[in-house]
C-alpha cells in the first residue's frame, strides 16, 4: 500500500484508554469496558510512536513497517472506541482527574480499609494443605503453624485496640483464625463490643464452614455480620458441596449476607467441583464469591485454573487505575492484629510486623513511624520483576506469597501476566495440565 497526501493525519488514544509501556510490549487500559488489550511488539511500537504525535507517513518511515499494517492497527484501535483519528497535532490529557491528590494519606485522619483480628489458631478440620503456599490467604480459611497455636489469647489487649480502631474510620473489621466458630463465645463477645462501641461498617469472619449449621445466625442478623466461607475444589475435610448448598439456604432464609471464597489447586485437579458449584448455585442465587489459589504446584497455575482466574482478576476501573499507580492492589489501607499483639499490614506478613500493641501508643507510633505508609505504597513499580511489566496498574498481587516463594517481600515468583523464558520470549504463567 503506497502512502499519500491522505496519510499525513495523526492518531491518538483517548484519555480514557491509556497506553502503559512495559520492557518489550505495551498494554492499553481500557478504563471504559474494563480490559487490558496485551500489544504484539510491533504494534506497540506502532502506538507508542502514534502517541508521539507522528503522522502515519513518519511511523512508517521510523519504523520500517508497511503502510497497511500501520493503518490496519490503528483502525482496529478507533474501531474499539479505544482512539481517534486527527488532522493536526493533538494534545490528550492523561487520565487523573484530581483522584491522586484526594487519595494523599498525609492529609486528614487515616482512613483503614480493613483490619484483620485473629481470634485463634485453632481449627477442627486439619486439613493438609492448610499450610501450603496460597494466593490471597487473607481471603480464605487458614490456620498458623502448630508451634504458634497456643498463644494465649489477651481479651483486654484487643478489647483496647478495638476501642482505638472503632475510633478511626475504617470499613470492615474481619475476625479470622483458625476458625473463629471453635470460639464462638469469643467471636459474638468481639462482634457485641464493636457494635456497642458505635462502629456500624461491615464486620465479618472467616471459616471452612462446617460449624455453620450450629451457629448463631440469629446473632449474625442481629449485628449485621458477614460470613465468608471458604470452599475447597479438592474435598479433605472442608465443607462439601452439599452442606454449602443448605447452609447457604439457611443463611438467606435468615436474611445474613454471605461471601464464598472459592479455593482452587493450582495444578487444576478437581476443578470442576468449584465451577459446578459456581454455576449451580451461587451465581444463580446472586451469592458473592472471590478467588483464592492453593500454590501446590510451584510458581505456576494449570492452563485450567489459569483460563478461569484471569478473565476475572484482570479487569481495570478507573480508581483501580490511579490507586495502582500509588499503592499497593491489597496491602494498601489494610492492617493485621496477631493474637501475640503484633501488628502488621497483612496477616500472612508475620515477619514484617511493624509494632505491638502492648505498647499502649503502638497505633499512633505505627503511623507516625512512617512504617505502615511503605507498605500501603508498594506499588509494583517498586518490585523489581514488575517495574518494567505492562500490566503493573491492573495486576493483581498477593506480597505475602511473594515473600513466601522469595524469602523478600519485593520478590516475585508467581506472575500472572507472564513470565519470561531463558530465551527472552514471552508466555503465559501456566503450565499445561
Amino acid at each position: 500500500m503506497k502512502l499519500s497526501s491522505k496519510d499525513e493525519k495523526y492518531f491518538r488514544l483517548n484519555g480514557s484508554a491509556p497506553l502503559i509501556k512495559g520492557k518489550n510490549r505495551s498494554a492499553i487500559y481500557n478504563l471504559g469496558t474494563g480490559d487490558i488489550i496485551h500489544l504484539t511488539p510491533k504494534k506497540s511500537a506502532i502506538l507508542e510512536t502514534a502517541q508521539q504525535n507522528k503522522t502515519i507517513m513518519k511511523i512508517v518511515r521510523a519504523l520500517g513497517i508497511k503502510a497497511s499494517t500501520v493503518k490496519d492497527s490503528l483502525k482496529n484501535i478507533a474501531d474499539r472506541d479505544m482512539g481517534k483519528f486527527y488532522r493536526t497535532p493533538t494534545y490528550i490529557e492523561n487520565f487523573k482527574k484530581g483522584w491522586a491528590k484526594s487519595r494523599n494519606t498525609s492529609v486528614g485522619p487515616t482512613r483503614i480499609s480493613q483490619a484483620f483480628v485473629r481470634l485463634t489458631n485453632d481449627c477442627k478440620s486439619e486439613c493438609k494443605y492448610c499450610s501450603f503456599p496460597r494466593l490471597y490467604s487473607c481471603l480464605s480459611c487458614t490456620r498458623k503453624d502448630v508451634k504458634d497455636r497456643e498463644v494465649n489469647f489477651n481479651s483486654d489487649m484487643v478489647f483496647n485496640f478495638l476501642t482505638k480502631l472503632t475510633q478511626m474510620p475504617l470499613d470492615t473489621i474481619v475476625f479470622h483464625g483458625g476458625d473463629p466458630l471453635l470460639k464462638r463465645d469469643r467471636l459474638i463477645t468481639m462482634i457485641e463490643f464493636c457494635r456497642n462501641k458505635g462502629f456500624s461498617r461491615e464486620i465479618s469472619f472467616i471459616t471452612n464452614g462446617t460449624l455453620l449449621n450450629h451457629a448463631p445466625v440469629d446473632i449474625f442478623r442481629k449485628y449485621n455480620v458477614h460470613p465468608i466461607i471458604t470452599f475447597f475444589s479438592r474435598q479433605n475435610k472442608g465443607i462439601t458441596k452439599e452442606k454449602l448448598v443448605t447452609i447457604g439456604k439457611r443463611l438467606m432464609n435468615k436474611g445474613v449476607e454471605f461471601t464464598v471464597t472459592l479455593t482452587y489447586f493450582a495444578e487444576g485437579n478437581c476443578i470442576d467441583a468449584v465451577e459446578n458449584l459456581k454455576n449451580n448455585f451461587l451465581l444463580k442465587e446472586g451469592i458473592q464469591t472471590q478467588q483464592s489459589v492453593i500454590m501446590n504446584n510451584g510458581p505456576f497455575l494449570s492452563k485450567k485454573v489459569y483460563e478461569i482466574l484471569v478473565p476475572q482478576l484482570f479487569r481495570v476501573t478507573p480508581d483501580l487505575f490511579l490507586h495502582n499507580k500509588l499503592f499497593h492492589p491489597c496491602l494498601d489501607k489494610s492492617i493485621s492484629l496477631e493474637m501475640d499483639g503484633s501488628l502488621s499490614s497483612c496477616p500472612f506478613l508475620p515477619s514484617e510486623a511493624l509494632i505491638n500493641i502492648r505498647d499502649s501508643r503502638a497505633i499512633s507510633r505505627m503511623f507516625e513511624s512512617n512504617g505502615i505508609f511503605e507498605h500501603w505504597r508498594l506499588n509494583l513499580s517498586k518490585v523489581e520483576k514488575c517495574r518494567h511489566c505492562e500490566f503493573r496498574y491492573g495486576c493483581i498481587d498477593c506480597r505475602a506469597l511473594g515473600k513466601t516463594l522469595t524469602s523478600n517481600l519485593y520478590g516475585k515468583n508467581l506472575c500472572l501476566g507472564k513470565s519470561k523464558t531463558k530465551g527472552g520470549d514471552s508466555k503465559l504463567a501456566y503450565r499445561e495440565s
